[in-house]
């Protein structure tokens, strides 16, 4: 998946303040890939941090989450 269209797409539903699940599965289908290569791609490209079953908008957010239990 080409960074450009990735990040383009990622930025888009980041756009609206939150992404989840039901957001990346839709967007798996519109690539015609699996759930794991869309994750792991938006990982490598630091676009989202995904932990814990939860999408997170960066490790930052998700670090400072988990600090608070």
């Amino acid at each position: 998946m080409p960074r450009k269209i990735v990040t383009g797409a990622v930025n888009r539903l980041k756009e609206r303040g939150k992404v989840d699940f039901p957001d990346l599965y839709r967007l798996k289908d519109d690539f015609e890939v699996s759930i794991s290569a869309l994750t792991n791609r938006v990982q490598q490209l630091g676009l989202l941090y995904i932990a814990n079953q939860k999408v997170y908008m960066s490790q930052a957010e998700a670090i400072g989450q988990m600090s608070l239990f």
